[in-house]
């Protein structure tokens, strides 16, 4: 893969229950998670 391929990269995390533990992740992409208009503001 190169950066032509995926040009993004989008973290995520989900810290809804410290007591369990959570969950981080890391994923390459296409473009961004959310929709165009969105990420503009």
């Amino acid at each position: 893969m190169s950066l032509k391929q995926l040009p993004y990269f989008t973290l995520w995390k989900n810290t809804a229950s410290y007591e369990d533990g959570y969950v981080v992740g890391l994923e390459p992409g296409t473009n961004f998670p959310n929709n165009k208009a969105f990420e503009r503001e």
